[in-house]
């Protein structure tokens, strides 16, 4: 079936390269923010104009699914839950026949700073630390079909701190529920070290969209 991928992730973790190396299945489309910023003004690391840069990824986008086509990688940050469901929220609304899918890139900030070195495009460092304060992790109630995750070993500390600051879960009160939320939080991470530990492959997590 065609499909719709977002990848989520702070700039310097892998999302574009992740998106380019995809297997070439034709037809295929990449939208990339920062590809799409030097084409229309010059210079990829302009954010003086990002409603425009976006209002243009999302005219692409509707473009390439009215053509059909197979795969559409939307490539960008995509930190924000609000701003991902709005754009879900359209999207499925005219092309229901596509699946939504989101790979989420986990990094530490070690790891971030030295690819960034490495990149054409670099960002500075404060950039950097300012996206990782403003990550949220992507949830099921935002519309997904499937999440898949791209998690650093050394970045499990990182990513249950970013799930603590999520705000929107909707109710915890379930007489099935014995733990607190954070206290579910600390299990889950517990768990999935365990499971590194052991050799188990964990980064990929699909769920269903009711």
């Amino acid at each position: 079936m065609p499909t719709f991928y977002m990848t989520i992730g702070v700039s310097g973790c892998g999302k574009t390269t992740w998106a380019m190396n995809q297997p070439n299945i034709q037809p295929r489309l990449v939208l990339d923010s920062d590809a799409i910023r030097e084409e229309l003004y010059g210079n990829w690391a302009d954010q003086s104009h990002n409603a425009q840069v976006f209002d243009e990824m999302y005219r692409r986008t509707v473009e390439g699914m009215k053509r059909g086509i197979d795969d559409i990688y939307y490539v960008a940050t995509n930190l924000s839950m609000k701003r991902r469901i709005q754009l879900l929220e359209r999207l499925r609304k005219m092309f229901p026949q596509y699946i939504y899918e989101c790979r989420v890139f986990i990094r530490t900030l070690d790891t971030l700073f030295a690819q960034n070195d490495k990149r054409e495009h670099r960002v500075s460092s404060y950039v950097i630390g300012r996206q990782m304060t403003q990550f949220q992790l992507p949830v099921e109630n935002e519309g997904w079909d499937n999440i898949s995750y791209d998690i650093e070993r050394a970045s499990y500390d990182y990513c249950f701190d970013i799930l603590q600051r999520i705000e929107e879960f909707g109710s915890q009160d379930n007489p099935h529920h014995t733990l607190t939320l954070s206290d579910h939080l600390d299990a889950c991470q517990a768990l999935m070290i365990q499971l590194a530990d052991d050799g188990t492959e964990i980064a990929q997590k699909p769920v269903s969209y009711h």
